[in-house]
């Protein structure tokens, strides 16, 4: 460890090629942050935005409207009650967003910081690995693999965080701390009020830093203000601001009791192998150079440990937004590793060894990437990038829809589009397909978190003749307002709003789900030329009812190398294959993505889709859908 951190050579001030670093870096930070900030507010807008961005929309809202830091949503189920926020967690630093927050009307004001934050995050990181190696080619290539970190886009893409702003303040703080600069009591404010586990893992940072720098004074000053500052929030702060007395999310936490005995415990947490693979697959995404960090991995194996203990899985393998806290404090640890490497005297006696090192770490970080990319999934189909509307229109249009309802009255909406109309109290979630007075709804059928069949056949019975529910405002052909009691004048036009079920919801015999950015929520259903002739899809199963009428039914299909001789075969049909209702044949390749659309005619009988494949060709489905013609 004493090479780690001993102090090298101070590059040459102003240099050419210390300026055109710098040069590169700036422009890296400012493409990084417009394009997780677009792709971010694009998210928002297609309606994939949930409840973690409605908690803090409403919650800022509350504090400019002199209530505090209440909300009544949560990304946890049972607490979606009006309640102030550091029940759940103790962040100072959301006193500091709330005027910022209001510069919009929604929440977009929120996605372009947290794109920006995370963004020149990596300016303070550039300056502590330049200080540390005195080649600014290795600080530029280390910043901008952290502006490149798979599982930090996904986290970023991902609602908003406070967490988003910890890397800042952390490598700010460790930066200031190395110099011996009076502004680390700053950073160091600024990271421990981001969350209330910030200040352990502040303090560890500050005794390592200062002990191995010398600056312990300033180090031990900090940490011990940091502590104290950590047994405040979870002993009193935390538990005074709940309803119950006590922590809200204690309940997630993993323990012996709960777990059945120890040996249950060592078995579901330290010696848990899903645990250990998945923090491997961090490890290489950041070229396994926290391991060679030394002591500075202890601040890191903390944060992990505390995200081990916790019962939800994705925190447990460090997945969505948990990257935002356990990253910086990994980058520390592979700063520390980078040093080792660069100023040790241990290749120094192994020139071949030396040279391969950084190009072995490069290896390594592809390979961490190309996996952890693979683990984006679930980011990718919720960008929505292939959507064919106008998001930023329906969402205003929603927004001032439900503002036309008394504020003292309770609306229910669904959690994607709780972040368009958070701005009010009395906000509640759907949990289930149950009734009350106003209810916010998609049209669309992307009914998250429901079934998509479910959430069809409830919306049928809701818009139904014989519904006690009424169109309050249609606020766009994908969203609308219900309210018991009211006028079913507009009921019949909100059943022709056109309806969809993505290709990958349906049953196969045949295919795989894909990335796909041209496909309405980035993923697309595929079946290869290799694959043999079966159904790409049929259902939906439980059956679906269709209100009796005319529809208009659109296969959104991408075929390549299609002929007469090996067709696609697209059908509607009834009584589960039995009946064909209406059938289009595809015997040639199409230009991209097509709708491909028939008309069919319902009873009041359920209806099917099919798709089947013959023989040699590519095939993509996307989506299916259909609307109401008279």
């Amino acid at each position: 460890m004493s090479a780690t951190f001993s102090e090298p050579p101070a590059p040459i001030s102003g240099s050419a090629p210390g300026k055109l670093c710098y040069r590169w870096l700036l422009l890296s930070v400012v493409l990084c942050a417009i394009v997780l900030a677009w792709a971010s507010l694009q998210r928002h807008w297609n309606l994939a935005s949930a409840e973690d961005l409605a908690m803090f929309d409403q919650m800022l809202w509350n504090v400019r409207q002199g209530q505090g830091l209440l909300c009544s949503v949560s990304g946890n189920g049972n607490l979606q009650f009006l309640h102030h926020f550091f029940g759940e967690h103790v962040s100072p630093i959301l006193y500091l967003l709330a005027w910022p927050a209001g510069l919009t009307q929604g929440p977009e004001a929120l996605l372009v910081f947290q794109a920006l934050v995370f963004a020149l995050a990596a300016l303070p990181l550039y300056r502590l690995v330049l200080l540390l190696t005195a080649s600014g080619r290795i600080a530029l290539g280390a910043a901008v693999g952290w502006l490149l970190q798979p599982a930090l886009w996904g986290a970023v893409l991902y609602d908003f965080h406070m967490e988003a702003f910890e890397a800042l303040f952390l490598f700010s703080f460790a930066l200031a701390l190395w110099r011996n600069r009076g502004t680390a009591v700053l950073w160091a404010v600024l990271y421990a009020s981001c969350k209330e586990d910030a200040p352990l893992y502040l303090a560890a940072v500050a005794v390592l830093l200062g002990w191995k720098g010398g600056r312990w004074r300033l180090g031990l000053f900090i940490a011990g203000g940091a502590m104290l500052y950590f047994l405040a929030a979870v002993l009193w702060l935390g538990p005074a601001c709940s309803p119950s007395g006590q922590h809200l999310l204690i309940g997630r936490m993993l323990t012996p009791k709960n777990c059945g005995g120890l040996w249950a415990w060592l078995q579901a947490v330290p010696l848990h192998p899903t645990r250990w693979l998945a923090l491997t697959g961090h490890l290489l995404a950041l070229g396994l150079l926290p391991v060679l960090g030394g002591r500075l991995l202890i601040p890191a194996a903390m944060a992990v440990g505390v995200m081990w203990i916790a019962r939800g899985e994705a925190q447990a393998l460090i997945l969505i937004h948990y990257p935002l806290t356990v990253y910086p404090l990994l980058a520390l640890a592979a700063v520390a590793g980078l040093a080792r490497i660069v100023n040790g005297s241990t290749l120094d006696r192994h020139p071949v060894c030396r040279r391969l090192a950084l190009p072995g770490i490069c290896v390594v970080v592809l390979l961490g990437w190309v996996l952890a990319w693979g683990g984006q999934l679930e980011s990718i189909r919720s960008l929505g990038l292939g959507r064919e509307d106008g998001g930023l229109a329906r969402s205003r249009a929603l927004t001032a829809a439900v503002a036309s309802i008394p504020a003292e009255q309770p609306v229910f909406a669904l959690p994607t589009l709780a972040a368009h109309i958070a701005r009010r109290q009395k906000l509640n979630l759907l949990d289930g397909c149950h009734e009350a007075d106003w209810l916010i709804l998609r049209l669309d059928g992307q009914g998250y978190p429901y079934d998509p069949c479910a959430y069809h056949a409830w919306l049928n019975r809701l818009l139904g003749t014989n519904s006690p529910y009424g169109v309050y405002a249609l606020a766009s052909d994908q969203t609308v307002v219900l309210r018991r009691g009211h006028s079913r004048a507009l009921n019949v036009k909100a059943q022709a709003c056109a309806r969809f079920l993505e290709a990958e919801s349906l049953n196969h015999k045949i295919g795989h789900g894909t990335v796909d950015f041209a496909a309405r929520t980035g993923v697309a259903w595929e079946a290869s030329r290799y694959e043999r002739q079966d159904y790409m899809i049929f259902g939906p199963y439980p059956d679906l009812d269709f209100p009796p009428g005319r529809y208009r039914v659109g296969f959104r299909i991408k075929a390549d190398k299609i002929k007469t001789s090996n067709p696609v075969n697209l059908e509607v049909t009834g009584q589960h294959g039995r009946v064909l209702h209406g059938k289009i044949i595809l015997d040639r390749p199409t230009r991209g993505y097509e709708w491909l659309e028939l008309e069919v005619s319902s009873t009041g009988e359920s209806l099917e889709f099919r798709c089947w494949k013959s023989g040699y060709g590519n095939v993509r489905l996307d989506a299916v859908r259909w609307h109401l013609i008279d």
